[in-house]
């Protein structure tokens, strides 16, 4: 059958020497003359990454003898709906009871898996390719039911029923140590060298990954980006420059390797901590002002010098005479 009305006619028995018999026939099309190749009854998108849009195609025919009107529903969503409403007008009616007023909020109810085109006008014998598509915010292994209604006529039915599924992930990199710490202590015999350390990054998502990574000054990385596998590594190289500052000020770097995904919005930082060490003294006065002193008379003025570095330090004083005055350092 191309139709779901009733057919009738009749089936005329000749009979040799006798009389003839008229048989009438009747019967009734039931189901639906929407066709599909693929078994679409589960559509499954398996692992996908949060906040990217997932597609699958799928070619449905109209092998009827009948113009139809096809929408897809998601029966889920309308239950999400139907339930939000329900407590927001449980909580009017508490706020009614104690005689406070509800604030009203728009009840946000939205899909996760979609169709396009969403509704269209199927004529006899022609197809159309439906594009089922998901995407979501957080990691969430989310089931929706979306059900293809078919208006023949006066009359509905449902075509197909859709469990479409997926589960959405964050991508996940997983480095070898917490944070890489690099430490330069000054010693008076030794020259400044660039250190080394090395870094491993695993992909234990379920999906392949692909990023770019980035460090600033005073930090140096061999790799600029990758695609891992899942359960795949690389190992980056990092070198420090102790020196790049060229002031010989002890100082603490707080730092890292940015990550970025490809069409991803998460980013991702894997600290480097660096610590530099010199013999730096700080004085409690930067100027000494005796003022006015009498001819033949001395003047004392106390000040305190500590030693601000982790490193030991010696100092000693020295005049250091210019051409138009006399100062102390």
């Amino acid at each position: 059958f191309d139709d779901i009305t009733a057919f009738k006619d009749v089936v005329q028995i000749s009979i040799h020497e006798g009389q003839s018999l008229l048989v009438p026939l009747t019967a009734k099309g039931v189901g639906t003359t929407m066709f599909c190749e693929d078994d679409i009854s589960t559509v499954d998108f398996g692992y996908q990454l949060t906040n990217k849009v997932c597609e699958r195609k799928f070619f449905l025919e109209n092998r009827g003898r009948r113009t139809q009107t096809l929408t897809w529903i998601n029966k889920t969503l309308i239950e999400k709906f139907a339930k939000a409403k329900a407590k927001e007008r449980a909580a009017e009616e508490k706020a009614k009871k104690s005689g406070k007023k509800s604030k009203k909020k728009p009840i946000a109810v939205e899909p996760t898996f979609t169709v396009v085109p969403e509704s269209i006008e199927l004529r006899p014998r022609t197809g159309c390719e439906f594009t089922f598509r998901g995407t979501w915010k957080e990691q969430a292994d989310i089931e929706e039911l979306l059900v293809l209604e078919a208006k023949v006529g006066k009359e509905s039915l449902n075509a197909f029923e859709c469990n479409v599924k997926g589960n959405f992930i964050n991508p996940l990199l997983e480095p070898s140590a917490p944070a890489l710490n690099f430490n330069y202590t000054y010693k008076p015999d030794e020259e400044l060298v660039v250190q080394t350390q090395t870094l491993t990054l695993t992909n234990v998502s379920e999906l392949p990954l692909t990023f770019d990574l980035v460090a600033k000054t005073p930090f140096i990385i061999d790799t600029q980006g990758a695609t891992l596998q899942p359960t795949e590594s690389i190992t980056v190289t990092v070198e420090f420059d102790p020196g790049y500052r060229d002031d010989r000020q002890s100082h603490d770097i707080n730092t890292a390797i940015s990550c970025t995904y490809a069409d991803h919005p998460q980013k991702d930082r894997f600290p480097l901590l660096a610590e530099i060490n010199f013999p730096n003294l700080e004085f409690e006065y930067t100027d000494v002002k005796f003022g006015c002193i009498l001819n033949d008379t001395t003047k004392s003025l106390m000040t305190t010098i500590k030693n601000c570095s982790r490193v030991p330090t010696a100092l000693q004083w020295a005049f250091i005479e210019s051409e138009d005055r006399k100062s102390v350092v």
